[in-house]
């Protein structure tokens, strides 16, 4: 069942089931649906509380996947970007940045580090 529209795929971990985006599904590449199955896949595997941390992220990989937590594809349009001044990559979000929560840049710090806060703009 296709029931979610602003994100690429989520885990339910209690209802033991995924989802994927619907437009995702019809209009992305097989390689990259393929990636967004086995992202959340391997969340299912370790449990909500390894979120994208190293166990999370070498499940992903021996599973084939790209170890990707954040995706950014021309083909998909974003409603939020995440920019990190340090390094100036842009991430895509497709939902807006919780009000209560900090950001920093995975490129930059694997775990979240101040120095390495993402801002986020709304996109056109």
């Amino acid at each position: 069942a296709y029931v979610i529209k602003n994100i690429l795929g989520y885990c339910y971990y209690d209802k033991k089931e995924i989802h994927l985006n619907k437009s995702l599904v019809l209009t992305a590449p097989y390689e990259f649906i393929n990636d967004i199955m086995l992202h959340e896949i391997s969340h299912a595997i370790v449990g909500r509380e390894h979120y994208h941390n190293d166990k999370w992220k070498k499940v992903f990989l021996s599973l084939g996947g790209s170890g990707n937590i954040t995706y950014d594809q021309d083909y998909i349009s974003y409603k939020y970007i995440a920019i990190c001044n340090f390094c100036s990559t842009s991430y895509g979000r497709h939902i807006k940045p919780h009000k209560d929560r900090n950001y920093s840049c995975p490129n930059c710090s694997p775990n979240y580090n101040d120095n390495y806060k993402l801002f986020f703009v709304k996109s056109n």
